[in-house]
């Protein structure tokens, strides 16, 4: 037989000792999978970049829920309650103009806070170079509205096609 998603499995025998008729109860899976939300935000033209500022997205070709809203042109990707994956793919570059070595530090913030481990380290050796970065992380929001942004620590820097893509991965966790 099967059960209501959430309740427990169970064994009933309905027979003898001897001769055992069990039925079994498996509890239907959740469907939850398939609500999960899904979000990106890109830019494609190179952008340059003061220190410390965030980056901006243009496009948002990707939205499927509520939880997570971002205006175009802006740098925030606000997001609710529950436990998501954040990435962040794009290019950096030094301007043919500029002259190496210089370093670029690319990291998330949530609510202005650097979320730890979300960042990117690379050095352009001379102008006119590019380069990939790239970071993915789990984050947990519990006070919400909660905003993210993507931050170049290092000012003079160009960044081309970028994403900035969150998916959630399921509710919080309930304490016991």
């Amino acid at each position: 037989t099967t059960g209501e998603p959430g309740t427990d499995a169970t064994v009933v025998n309905s027979g003898t000792p001897q001769n055992a008729v069990l039925n079994f109860t498996i509890p239907q899976g959740s469907s939850a999978s398939q609500n999960l939300e899904r979000f990106l935000t890109t830019d494609t033209p190179a952008q340059p970049i003061n220190s410390g500022e965030a980056l901006t997205f243009f496009n948002n070709p990707l939205s499927l829920g509520d939880s997570v809203t971002h205006t175009p042109a802006s740098s925030d990707v606000v997001i609710e309650n529950g436990i998501y994956l954040v990435s962040f793919h794009g290019t950096v570059g030094l301007p043919s103009t500029s002259s190496g070595p210089v370093p670029s530090l690319i990291y998330l913030t949530q609510d202005g806070k650097n979320v730890d481990g979300a960042s990117v380290q690379t050095s352009l050796n001379q102008g006119g170079s590019y380069t990939a970065v790239a970071f993915s992380i789990p984050i947990e929001v519990t006070s919400v509205p909660s905003v993210l942004r993507i931050v170049s620590e290092q000012g003079g820097l160009l960044f081309s096609n970028i994403s900035f893509s969150v998916v959630q991965l399921g509710d919080n966790p309930t304490s016991n």
